[in-house]
């Protein structure tokens, strides 16, 4: 698994408000039209234990957190 494509993720759901919001609608359909070549996996390993209903700052703030630790 691609840690660099992981990273790529989180940073955009951290820096971009958009993005985060699709990704809360339809997080499948976001991924394919982000341009972030991601397989299944990668995405699952991102996304998964993260609660994308929590509002922007908190989301933000755990994901965050997410990437320095690793």
């Amino acid at each position: 698994m691609s840690i660099e494509a992981k990273k790529r993720l989180i940073d955009r759901i951290v820096q971009d408000p958009s993005f985060r919001q699709q990704l809360k609608v339809d997080p499948e359909g976001t991924i394919q039209h982000s341009g972030l070549d991601l397989t299944e996996e990668e995405y699952t390993s991102v996304v998964a234990g993260i609660d994308l209903s929590l509002p922007d700052d908190q989301l933000q703030e755990r994901l965050s957190k997410r990437q320095v630790l690793g």
